[in-house]
């Protein structure tokens, strides 16, 4: 009763930051599902931890830490 509860409570929250990790290197959610696969789960949580995601915007919104891409910042420095 209450451990299945906690589990989810837990397990739904992980999936959700998950995403959006996945949306920070511009791929899409769906790629998740493969922390459900045995040895591949260790690729993409080692990605999900240490790969920093795309500079500034991607095709799922703005950069949230707000730090334009140093190849924007180019562009606009010759424009």
């Amino acid at each position: 009763g209450l451990k299945i509860l906690v589990t989810i409570g837990y397990f739904i929250p992980m999936v959700v930051m998950g995403i959006k990790r996945m949306h920070d290197f511009d791929l899409s959610g769906g790629w998740i599902a493969l922390t459900f696969v045995p040895l591949a789960h260790l690729v993409v949580y080692g990605m999900l931890l240490f790969r920093p995601g795309t500079g500034g915007a991607n095709r799922f919104g703005e950069d949230p830490r707000g730090l334009p891409d140093a190849i924007s910042m180019v562009r606009k420095e010759h424009d």
